[in-house]
């Protein structure tokens, strides 16, 4: 028997939830090779290349892990506001993709992961085309709009661009080790945090619930719950992704798409997150403080690290954090008509209290309180 879930008004089943996320991810990718193909007509070379991208060949994989959540925000988005026959918008959950593909691209070259440290230029162009395939897909969309629905689309894929890199520089100028000094209290690093949050992911995922409700020709009113779910669900997203950055030891946790091999980034980095902001505040010495900036770190000192956030509490406090962003999506879909769309959009949000990252700290083994002479 399926193990059943119960979301919003009726019982969905996991399998069935994942099924209809895989039925979406698979006509969106063939949609997004097909437009990479076309490429091809204006220079084979270029073309072969950005599909040669190792972020491009692992975004667009058909590994059974992975999970691509933005077109299935816009499909949902859609279907919620009785937006009818989902495929004719395959070219706008394209368009999404493709522009989260893009920042990764870009992320790639922010972190030095790689080979984006020797083909840096590579790693531009490819990142710059798929913006631009974004643009392009968007239009192709098999929906009659107004001048005026075209335009607010556009903007609002003008939007995740500009508030994504502002919220880049947020993390790569300003949460930094090098710039605590500058801050006049543990408050005032957090609020900054949860801005550069919103900005990251909170914004993206507003932006694309917007576009698959306009699509749908969405009530003002449902075009506000939605723009309120997606900015929680994608703030949510985001809190739990960078506590997934101190997962050890497994490359199954992929809910929030960060692989292993990225694992530990944010504290090597001197990056101010949220699970480092809470190791900084805690007045002794820890091993947060003793690893943030330090790059040539052993295993020995990493898992030491993972199971002081559990001991710590901070755990908890970040998954609270996420919870938070959880019950308001959930409160906020109550304004929405009851329908299998709505049941699914809550069935997504229940990801914020309950995914891989979280239950990897929950079963992690206790030990011993650690000190600060334990590295």
């Amino acid at each position: 028997m399926q193990k059943q879930i119960q979301a919003a008004e009726q019982t969905i089943s996991k399998d069935a939830y994942f099924q209809e996320m895989r039925e979406t991810w698979d006509c969106t990718r063939e949609y997004m090779l097909k437009k990479l193909s076309e490429l091809e007509a204006i220079n084979k070379r270029a073309a072969l290349a950005i599909q040669e991208n190792a972020v491009v060949k692992k975004r667009l994989s058909l590994e059974k892990q992975n999970v691509n959540l933005r077109p299935f925000l816009m499909r949902l988005s859609f279907e919620a506001c009785r937006g009818y026959d989902w495929k004719r918008i395959i070219p706008a959950c394209a368009a999404a993709e493709f522009l989260n593909i893009s920042t990764y691209i870009i992320n790639a070259i922010f972190d030095e992961k790689g080979e984006s440290r020797k083909d840096i230029n590579q790693y531009i162009i490819a990142g710059m085309v798929f913006r631009d395939l974004a643009s392009e897909c968007l239009l192709e969309a098999n929906v009659s709009l107004s001048p005026e629905e075209n335009r607010e689309i556009s903007q609002r894929l003008i939007e995740i661009n500009k508030l994504s890199y502002i919220g880049q520089h947020i993390d790569l100028y300003q949460l930094k080790k090098e710039n605590i000094a500058d801050f006049n209290s543990f408050e005032e690093m957090k609020i900054l945090y949860l801005d550069r949050t919103e900005k990251i992911c909170g914004k993206f995922m507003e932006n694309i619930a917007c576009i698959g409700a306009i699509l749908a020709d969405a009530t003002a009113e449902q075009l506000e719950t939605l723009k309120n779910f997606g900015l929680s669900y994608g703030n949510g997203v985001q809190i739990a992704n960078d506590l997934g950055d101190f997962v050890l030891g497994t490359s199954q946790a992929v809910d929030f798409e960060k692989t292993y091999k990225d694992q530990y980034s944010d504290i090597r980095h001197g990056k101010l997150t949220y699970p480092i902001i809470l190791g900084l505040e805690i007045a002794e010495e820890t091993p947060v403080k003793a690893l943030l900036g330090k790059d040539n770190v052993n295993y020995k000192e990493l898992e030491l690290l993972t199971r002081y956030l559990k001991e710590s509490g901070i755990f908890e406090k970040i998954k609270e954090l996420s919870k938070a962003e959880y019950y308001e999506c959930k409160r906020t879909l109550r304004n929405l008509p009851k329908s299998e769309a709505r049941s699914m959009l809550s069935l997504m949000a229940s990801m914020l209290r309950s995914n891989k990252y979280f239950t990897f700290f929950r079963k992690l083994e206790e030990t011993k309180p650690l000190n600060s002479n334990s590295l």
